[in-house]
């Protein structure tokens, strides 16, 4: 089932962001690390050529989920996002396909030996808010810096992806937190962005 997010930079200091969202009553109620690693069809060198839409549509990822606090081994999944984009390039639905699989490392070794080209890592550590149904994760990414990724719930899921959008938006925007004013923030097209930038420098 395709459902709809918005992602969205912070600016301001992580603990600053946590004291204000404690304030207003929100939980933490899980922290987590997680490691995404980017393989497509497309040879690595040929990426600069495709714009962000077919270097997605021909991907897939390993992610290891490490939950903090937690007796349970890594979460360790196989992620194909497919992703809905309106007429001005902004995702509005994602439907992602995942299978747990037992080693990123074994399956990362197939797809390498197979041609597949690792083109992105993304390190981030997540912690988790919650407070009545509202609930969303404050996301740490390595390279890029701090973002809100907040996802649709139960009651909005009928609604059409830009109404579920309008919702998040306002939702988010009346927290009085200091954000960027890109609410479809594509994390991997910007480390794609950053890689590019320190090449040609």
């Amino acid at each position: 089932m395709k459902e709809t997010e918005i992602t969205v930079e912070v600016f301001e200091p992580k603990q600053t962001l946590i004291n204000k969202l404690i304030n207003l009553g929100f939980i933490n109620t899980k922290n987590f690390s997680m490691n995404d690693k980017y393989y497509s069809i497309i040879p690595k060198n040929r990426l600069a050529e495709r714009c962000f839409e077919s270097i997605i549509r021909n991907s897939f990822l390993l992610r290891k989920i490490h939950i903090e606090n937690s007796n349970e081994d890594d979460v360790q999944l196989l992620i194909y996002k497919d992703k809905i984009f309106d007429e001005q390039g902004n995702v509005i639905a994602e439907e992602k396909v995942q299978t747990h699989i037992d080693s990123v490392d074994k399956h990362a070794t197939i797809f390498e030996k197979s041609g597949f080209s690792p083109y992105a890592t993304i390190n981030s550590y997540n912690q988790i808010f919650k407070n009545g149904n509202i609930e969303f994760a404050i996301q740490d990414v390595d390279g890029l810096g701090l973002f809100i990724e907040f996802e649709e719930y139960e009651e909005i899921a009928n609604l059409t992806p830009e109404e579920k959008i309008h919702i998040l938006k306002e939702t988010i925007c009346g927290l009085g937190l200091t954000l960027g004013n890109d609410f479809n923030c594509k994390k991997l097209e910007m480390v794609l962005q950053k890689n590019d930038s320190e090449q040609s420098k």
